[in-house]
């Protein structure tokens, strides 16, 4: 199996040994697997050993031949099958190209090295004409030392994608969809080659196009079931519309796999097109690809031109989705189907089924997991779900929503005026009635949507409907279209277990104008003679025997030669129970001639002629001949009556009925129940064997990294331990401590008592206010009255008014002395209480007012220290971001008037990284988009037009490229190299729109900041933000360079830095309460928890500003997206904003009276902030749960914080906290690490974080470290 003397030699010896004759347990149904994949032909097993596949191939009509490296394998083989097999390694093979139509390789290429799969791929590629089957081991085995390759079903694909394979749609009927979600040893692949033209012009390493058969993972499986679904609902003869057809490769799947006769398929992108002639149109005629948009192409097309139109990925993306569906429903041939895919993210099940049920009757409706889009979906959800397909009840409320909803619907039947063309069986006649659907039914279209078992409607309500339709339609008129609506109605009935007497006697009234039609020939024939079967049926269902032997003997006895042999097994089934009926009775004589009349008209019906059964025999059909064994069967069972009643055999009646259906239907429907039961058994214990196996391997995996939690937990004891006695040793000193406390108390009772008479005084104070006010209104009074009286009187009233204000205004400077005393006062209990105690007393334990409220002392922190640090840099014009700058720079304000100063001058500039960005760019030919591409690559032209806010011209560029919006809103996985990117930026339109606009915002934005500033763009900006990287700053700085060069400075001021994005010495930053630029800042760990506090809780009320416009009186107006976020704001975080500032007041006002250090306020702010992100109550979290953010650049999504936590399985915390101890998947934790290390991780665990999180924080405290 591997090339080279030593490898030879080795198995050499292994097929020596004297048990390898029958080796090889794994070649068990390959070969059935092969043949029903690819079909016989030559194939050849590279890799054979002892032949046995090759044997199989041969026994089921494969021209078949083998090669091993083991000349001991290959001599076993050729004295089993002569002159078929030779000794060579799979990397050299001794054929010429394509010698072979399949080439197969089972359990052959895991013993390669993996340098060497590259060549054995490329050897296999080479010999084969076309397809290639492969079985490999993906699981060490134990005990077979030899392989030397152990990889993952995605890595085996991928080199065969390298190698110029990709996967044969046939790979996905041997495969499960849900199965593939377990990897089980050993896989199978079942590949093609690529035609060699596409794969030239396509090669898989710089594959720009979405084709899902040469893409691993969920999310290309999930695109190609959809049309493997979708597939059951297309009959045989159908004209298909793929309305979206994308990359191709699910046409390609029906093409193959179905038995269509044309398939029409639409996409908007030439190129995706393009792709589909080059790699599926050469190999299936049937197939024909159209680049163009839904809107333009679809109305070229005749009415009832199609009998099925998918529409997968295409509701979601269309202007008008019942638009849409109204053309298909004009498109599509009386009981055609359009079968449609939406994911769940873009439509409601309710939504989706509304537009569907205004047109059509819902047959199915299914939700599937783990199956993305054509690239569509957001970069956070293109995960590798796990795959599930299932059917949703058609009257379920309120289904599970999966990542996809899958929709049947049917054109009824009765509507659209198109003439009838013979789709599933290709021509009318021979045989002469049969199938003279047109000349004997009113609608022909009825046959396949209500008669034909294979191809009518799936759902019963569906398949109801359309009868009771028609039969209404034809108002008890006897016809063939009324005869066929009362057969669907009649076995339903007789189905029913709780059907009433009355109900069935009224059905058979409504049939008997059927029965007693004397046609002698066409389908008016056929249902005299059904209908009367069923008739029979039921009477004997109500037990009015007589009625029912009747009929059957009617049936029996009837001529069938106007219509076709097809109606035997009515004739037999009839005279078979007739004669049931009759021995039933005892009357065995009569039976015996009714068992043999059942007998003699099977046989005379298979001397009919060839043609009354096949039709044409260049093209036969199959129908009549399998209804021929069913009749001859039937007439089994008449055979084994007469036999057990024959005369001279005195036997019991009692087990007539046993023997009677000894016959092949009959034992096959019980095999058929026994193997469905046997099925579901398997499937359930496959399923529990499977959870038992994930959740044992979970264990072990748990108990693996028990050392290592357990060696982390030590480490954690003996830090307590050293924490336990700095903690006695603290003990010990609170006597001294208590002691001082004690004095402390006594002189506060003091200060307490000359608080009080303090009170008194400005009780008595207030008194005199009131009554010096009450005189100034009576003055007042009096002056008005005395208004036009003497000069000399109105001098007195002033004199008196004048005494009276300068009384008040003695008294006001009275009130200020005491206010005065009163500070003064609460400085000296200051020093005798401590500062900090005053500061404690704010945040007392015990409940909370409002969630969080302790952020107003984390603030109080930062913006002190913003203060200071502003007055340090000699900062005089300090430019607040919106949306969270608004609140901040209130908290500036307030803090800044209660220290006396106002040489700041603040001021709120409403920007955003979206309103921003167009404007700091650089000429078109000079810009790459750097700021924009370091962070999103995979999204759209849209999202890319839309983060310069210049989404309007998307429609005018999309004309211009000729291509549809779709195109555009399509998701890229790497923008900046997609070939769609590159005609857009050379294209000379946008390079336009470009410069004028970012040339137009510019001067605009220059306008409005330099409002702020009396005129005039600064050359040296200072600004404060929340953080996390200062993208607005760097955005601002490439502006304020543009406008001012070299002498352009910013300096930023923020809550947190994580990143310093595009700092230097003219762009500086500073994380003035976290940040990790550098160095880690004192209390790091505990503020950077959590850090959306900080931006939910500073939220501004109104929308993210979008760009800047010159207004036509000179003004400039900032353009603001839509509020969406409003509601939410109002209802759920202002009014905790609120209290948060009211909280911070009462700091402001109690901070300016003391003096209390920047490391003590630290310490109490550290210490109350990690209360509420490592011990938060119940309602915080909760809080925090009800809130989301919308995302205003480079995506453009909403995002939610969280949902109320559900209840987590054992296994899913295992496997959350090994993934954790790993260090795996570390964007799992989330916004709020320890919140999710809470709800998702064992329980404990989030203690052990939090006392790891404050160790670590301890350490910040150290320099150095």
């Amino acid at each position: 199996m591997v090339s080279g003397d030593s490898s030879r030699a080795r198995f050499d010896a292994y097929w020596s040994e004297n048990d390898r004759s029958t080796a090889r347990a794994h070649a068990d149904g390959v070969a059935k697997d092969i043949v029903r994949a690819f079909g016989i032909g030559r194939v050849l097993d590279a890799g054979c050993g002892n032949g046995r596949i090759v044997g199989e191939l041969l026994q089921a009509g494969a021209d078949a031949y083998g090669v091993d490296v083991s000349p001991v394998a290959v001599e076993s083989a050729n004295r089993k099958y002569p002159s078929r097999f030779q000794a060579a390694s799979l990397l050299a093979l001794p054929y010429v190209d394509g010698a072979f139509d399949t080439v197969v390789a089972a359990r052959t290429l895991e013993y390669f090295p993996a340098t060497d799969i590259a060549q054995a791929l490329k050897e296999i590629h080479r010999a084969s004409r076309r397809y290639v089957f492969l079985q490999i081991g993906t699981a060490a085995d134990a005990n077979d030392a030899w392989v030397l390759t152990n990889e993952s079903r995605a890595w085996w694909e991928q080199r065969c994608f390298e190698a110029g394979f990709r996967k044969h749609p046939a790979h996905y009927q041997l495969h499960g969809y849900e199965r593939l979600n377990d990897e089980q040893s050993p896989i199978l692949l079942l590949l093609e080659k690529v035609p060699q033209a596409a794969l030239a012009r396509y090669p898989f390493a710089t594959l720009a196009e979405s084709d899902a058969l040469r893409e691993t993972g969920a999310r290309a499986d999930g695109e190609v079931v959809r049309y493997k679904w979708a597939s059951d609902y297309i009959r045989q003869g159908d004209t298909v519309l793929d309305a979206r057809c994308g990359a191709g490769c699910g046409t390609y799947y029906l093409g193959q796999l179905t038995k269509v006769a044309a398939i029409t398929a639409i996409d908007a992108s030439q190129h995706a097109i393009d792709y589909a002639n080059a790699n599926f149109a050469s190999l299936d005629r049937k197939l024909t690809f159209r680049a163009g948009v839904l809107s333009q192409c679809l109305p070229t097309f005749a009415d009832g031109r199609f009998d099925t139109i998918l529409c997968f990925d295409a509701l979601e993306h269309a202007e008008n989705p019942r638009a849409l569906l109204d053309e298909c429903h004009r498109l599509l041939s009386p009981g055609g189907r359009v079968v449609a895919g939406v994911p769940a993210s873009a439509y409601t099940l309710d939504a989706l089924k509304a537009q569907f049920s205004d047109r059509f009757m819902i047959e199915a409706i299914f939700e599937q997991n783990g199956g993305g889009s054509h690239g569509d979906a957001p970069e956070s959800s293109q995960h590798e779900g796990r795959r599930a397909l299932r059917p949703i009840a058609l009257d379920d409320a309120s289904p599970e929503a999966g990542e996809w909803w899958l929709i049947v619907g049917m054109k009824h039947p009765a509507q659209g005026a198109v003439p009838y063309r013979e789709s599933v069986y290709g021509y009318s006649s021979p045989p002469a009635h049969l199938l003279q659907f047109e000349r004997d039914y009113d609608n022909p279209w009825l046959v396949r949507s209500m008669l034909e078992f294979q191809f009518r409607a799936k759902d019963q309500s569906v398949l109801t409907k359309i009868a009771a339709d028609t039969l209404e339609a034809k108002a008890g008129r006897a016809c063939p279209d009324a005869a066929a609506a009362l057969a669907v109605l009649g076995y339903r009935l007789q189905s029913n277990p709780d059907a009433s007497a009355r109900d069935i006697e009224a059905f058979i009234a409504q049939i008997d104008p059927h029965i007693t039609d004397e046609a002698q020939q066409g389908h008016r024939l056929r249902w005299r003679v059904s209908l009367s079967f069923l008739a029979a049926a039921l009477y004997r269902k109500i037990g009015k025997l007589d009625a029912a032997l009747t009929l059957f003997r009617q049936v029996a006895t009837t001529s069938i030669d106007g219509f076709s042999p097809s109606l035997g097994t009515k004739v037999v089934d009839a005279a078979f129970d007739a004669g049931m009926l009759h021995a039933g009775r005892g009357e065995i004589a009569e039976a015996r001639e009714l068992w043999k009349l059942g007998v003699t008209r099977a046989y005379a019906l298979l001397a009919t002629p060839m043609t009354a059964h096949v039709g044409d025999i260049e093209e036969p059909h199959e129908f009549t001949s399998i209804v021929a064994v069913e009749y001859l069967d039937s007439a089994v069972r008449c055979i084994k009556a007469l036999r057990w009643t024959a005369q001279g055999r005195e036997r019991p009646l009692a087990p007539l009925p046993t023997i009677a259906n000894e016959n092949w239907k009959s034992m096959l429907a019980e095999r058929a129940d026994t193997i469905g039961s046997m099925e579901r058994v398997l499937t359930d214990r496959w399923d529990l064997i499977r959870s038992v196996e994930q959740a044992v391997q979970a264990r072990d995996e748990v108990i693996t990294s028990q050392s290592k939690l357990l060696d982390e937990r030590w480490m954690i004891m003996q830090s307590m331990e050293k924490a336990v006695r700095a903690r006695d040793e603290a003990i010990a000193s609170q006597a001294t401590l208590l002691d001082e406390r004690w004095d402390i108390m006594q002189s506060m009772g003091r200060e307490i008592q000359a608080r009080d008479e303090l009170i008194a005084q400005q009780n008595k104070l207030r008194k005199g206010r009131w009554g010096v006010m009450r005189s100034m209104w009576h003055v007042l009074h009096a002056g008005d009255q005395a208004h036009a009286a003497h000069d000399d009187s109105s001098k007195e009233d002033s004199t008196v008014m004048k005494f009276q204000v300068q009384d008040a205004a003695s008294v006001i400077t009275n009130q200020e002395g005491v206010i005065a005393a009163y500070k003064e006062a609460l400085r000296a209990v200051a020093g005798k209480q401590g500062d900090d105690e005053i500061v404690n007393k704010l945040f007392a334990a015990g409940p909370r007012n409002a969630p969080f409220e302790g952020m107003a002392l984390t603030m109080y922190l930062f913006t002190r220290r913003l203060y200071e640090t502003a007055l340090n840099d000699g900062v005089t014009e300090l430019f607040f971001f919106a949306r969270e700058g608004e609140l901040l720079k209130r908290m500036f304000d307030l803090l800044q008037s209660c220290n006396g100063g106002t040489g700041i001058r603040t001021h709120y500039l409403k920007v955003s990284r979206r309103s921003t960005f167009l404007l700091s760019l650089r000429p078109l030919h000079e810009e790459k988009f750097d700021v924009l591409f370091r962070q999103y690559r995979r999204i759209s032209i849209i999202e890319f037009l839309k983060s310069q806010a210049l989404e309007e011209y998307a429609p005018a560029f999309a004309a211009d490229l000729d291509v549809s919006v779709e195109d555009f809103a399509r998701r890229s996985q790497d923008l900046p190299h997609d070939p769609l990117f590159a005609r857009l930026m050379a294209l000379p339109a946008f390079a336009r729109v470009y410069e004028a606009e970012r040339v137009s915002r510019s001067s605009a934005f220059a306008k409005y900041v330099g409002g702020f500033v009396g005129g005039g763009v600064p050359e040296r900006m200072s600004v404060v933000d929340v953080g996390w990287k200062g993208s607005i700053q760097d955005n601002l700085f490439g502006w304020l360079r543009n406008v001012h060069g070299e002498r352009a400075h910013v300096k930023g001021y923020y809550v947190g830095l994580v990143a310093s994005g595009n700092a230097g010495p003219a762009n500086e930053k500073s994380g003035l309460l976290l940040s990790n630029v550098d160095t880690l800042t004192p209390g790091y760990y505990v503020f950077n928890e959590n850090r959306s506090l900080f931006e939910v809780l500073l939220h501004a009320n109104h929308g993210s500003a979008q760009r800047y416009v010159e207004t036509g009186d000179g003004e400039v107006a900032v353009v603001e997206d839509e509020f969406v976020e409003g509601p939410m704001i109002e209802a759920h975080i202002k009014p905790v904003a609120e209290h948060i500032w009211t909280k911070f007041r009462q700091l402001a006002t109690v901070m300016s009276t003391i003096d209390i250090a920047d490391q003590q306020l630290l310490t109490l702010a550290v210490r109350e902030h990690a209360r509420m992100v490592f011990s938060p109550s119940a309602a915080e979290i909760d809080w925090m749960y009800s809130l989301s953010h919308v995302e205003n650049f480079g995506v453009f999504e909403e995002s939610t914080f969280g949902s109320s936590p559900s209840h987590k399985s054992l296994t899913a915390r295992l496997r959350f906290t090994i993934n954790l101890v790993k260090r795996r998947r570390p964007s799992e934790l989330g916004f709020w690490p320890w919140l999710t290390v809470k709800e998702r991780a064992v329980q404990g665990l989030s203690a052990a974080y939090r006392a790891v999180r404050l160790w670590q924080n301890r350490r910040t405290y150290r320099p150095g470290l």
